[in-house]
């Protein structure tokens, strides 16, 4: 069994669907495992979903930065994240010489969830979010099987009520915190195209190095933090490692475009990314 620490990358749909982004993400995933990490992958596919829908002729409805999943539109969720999505991040990956293993969190029902009950939504009342379903536990042991053989998992945000063999759509990064969580990961970093969170998006000199719980919430508040990437900083958030709870030594939002960039926030490097502080 290995003893390395482990790195949980969170990848979104908007970095595998980018040529350059898709590249620098392989590169960076050598770069992690060169300075000792174990890594395990968790996608997203958020453009891909949306893409497929509207071939299909649906309508994706989103609220609060989560999507809403009618049985119809798991055939799409489910098609694009297990399915294209997952391959073509497989694929970069070998090229790269990882040794990465598609699944998903049905497979061999690593992730455990439960039908999401309609539930109040500041500003925008009851949501009934469909077959969205909310985690129950992680099973760990078929990953660190896959890392004690020298693979990388690479999983699809889908979960499965495992008594009923229910699929059921799981958000990213809810997902990528619950298995960071039972995998006891030191580093957690979540991958965009944005790459961090900036004052102002256009312009990368309002670049934020580092956010407070207290800082980032307040950003939340006043619009700057703005819808997908609510749910990305409110999970950071709670994988902090506190004086209470035994969390992620280092989270952080950051691109893959720039080489070493992943490893260099690992170190403590505040020239990437976002890095998320407790205070």
């Amino acid at each position: 069994m290995t003893t390395s620490p482990v790195a949980l990358v969170k990848v979104g749909g908007d970095v595998v669907d980018d040529v350059e982004h898709l590249a620098g993400l392989a590169d960076n995933i050598v770069a992690l495992q060169a300075a000792g990490f174990d890594v395990v992958i968790v996608h997203g596919g958020g453009p891909q979903v949306t893409a497929l829908q509207q071939q299909l002729g649906q309508t994706a409805v989103k609220v609060a930065g989560q999507r809403v999943t009618s049985k119809d539109d798991l055939f799409a969720v489910t098609a694009c994240l297990a399915g294209v999505v997952n391959v073509t991040l497989c694929a970069a990956l070998v090229k790269a010489g990882v040794s990465a293993f598609g699944c998903h969190g049905a497979s061999a029902g690593i992730i455990g969830a439960k039908k999401r009950a309609p539930l109040e939504v500041r500003g925008h009342g009851v949501v009934d979010y469909g077959e969205v379903g909310d985690i129950d536990d992680v099973d760990t042991k078929p990953l660190r099987a896959l890392l004690s053989a020298g693979c990388v998992p690479v999983i699809a945000t889908l979960g499965i009520d495992r008594a009923a063999g229910r699929v059921l759509n799981i958000n990213g990064d809810t997902a990528a915190a619950a298995v960071a969580q039972a995998m006891s990961a030191s580093l957690v970093l979540l991958v965009t195209a944005v790459g961090g969170v900036f004052r102002d998006r256009h312009d990368p000199s309002t670049r934020l190095a580092q956010l407070t719980a207290a800082e980032a919430r307040g950003l939340i508040d006043t619009g700057v933090i703005v819808d997908g990437m609510i749910p990305k900083v409110e999970e950071a958030l709670g994988l902090l490692s506190t004086s209470s709870r035994r969390g992620a030594d280092t989270t952080a939002i950051v691109s893959a475009r720039t080489a070493g960039a992943f490893a260099a926030v690992a170190a403590g490097d505040a020239s990437h990314g976002t890095r998320f502080v407790v205070g």
